[in-house]
């Protein structure tokens, strides 16, 4: 009788062991779904701000144009400007 009392213990102890098993598997299946709900959070803020870091990129290419046309646009002002003295001092 007391190899049926050892069976029992041995029984007892997989069920025990097999308990803490599916625990910790639960436990790393909840964090494995916590973790590819990050991924998929970081990924599409990731894809915002690339959009966000193009769109800054153009408006800082259209405001450089921007800057170039007005200072050609001064330097032209300026330049008929001087022209325009030179001519009435030489006359």
């Amino acid at each position: 009788m007391w190899w049926m009392v050892v069976q029992e213990q041995r029984w007892t102890s997989i069920e025990e062991k097999l308990k803490v098993a599916q625990a910790l598997r639960d436990e790393l299946q909840t964090y494995a779904t916590q973790q590819s709900s990050l991924v998929t959070e970081l990924q599409s803020r990731n894809s915002q701000l690339t959009i966000d870091n193009e769109s800054l990129r153009r408006r800082i290419t259209d405001l450089q144009q921007v800057g170039v046309w007005n200072t050609q646009d001064r330097l032209s002002q300026n330049w008929r400007a001087d022209s325009a003295e030179l001519e009435n001092d030489g006359m």
